[in-house]
């Protein structure tokens, strides 16, 4: 069976971006800023949690005192 002309083509296509295969430090840190590891928005999330709670509590404390 002789193979086709697709089969023998290149693997990459001129259209795919080449990627390094060991990036450097420089290019992971890049990403690292552009893509936050989901590690950073859960205590992004959970500090405001916090905050909020804090400032529900401090309102209601203020408004329970001015009614007296």
């Amino acid at each position: 069976m002789k193979p086709t002309e697709s089969s023998q083509g290149d693997p990459t296509t001129p259209s795919e971006p080449t990627t390094p295969t060991n990036p450097t430090q420089e290019t992971e840190e890049e990403s690292q800023i552009k893509n936050p590891k989901t590690g950073d928005n859960i205590i992004t999330n959970v500090i405001l949690f916090i905050t909020s709670i804090v400032a529900i509590g401090t309102l209601t404390i203020v408004s329970k005192k001015t009614r007296e």
